[in-house]
């Protein structure tokens, strides 16, 4: 049980160090929040991490919301950052704009629902 609490750790810290690597890249970024609660199970049973940027200011349409959050991800790919820190999730990033979550998967969300704040790191 605690090598799983350990791994999970690990892994949130991880995505923790990502999230502020991408605000980094990007200073639009006042936000980026990780869907559900990454807990071990969570973690255990899904492939992926949703995380979800807030932008400001808000992208002007979706089709420039999708390529700020392409634009992203393709650098990590070109970088190999995530990998490097060790998260072995895929990363899709989805963004926030005129009060709905527009997910990677082309999905559009009314609220974010359960999550964590990843960055800042002052919102823990």
């Amino acid at each position: 049980m605690v090598e799983r609490e350990t791994k999970t750790d690990q892994t949130l810290e991880s995505v923790r160090s990502f999230a502020a690597q991408l605000a980094d890249w990007d200073s639009r970024i006042v936000e980026i929040a990780a869907m559900g609660s990454l807990s071990q199970d969570e973690l255990e049973k899904e492939s992926r991490i949703d995380l979800v940027c807030t932008f400001d200011p808000e992208p002007p349409g979706d089709n420039s919301g999708y390529i700020s959050v392409i634009n992203l991800l393709l650098r990590d790919d070109h970088e190999g950052v995530s990998e490097r820190m060790g998260i072995q999730h895929l990363i899709d990033l989805g963004f926030k704009m005129d009060g709905k979550v527009y997910l990677a998967s082309g999905e559009i969300l009314a609220e974010l629902g359960e999550h964590i704040i990843l960055w800042p790191e002052n919102d823990r």
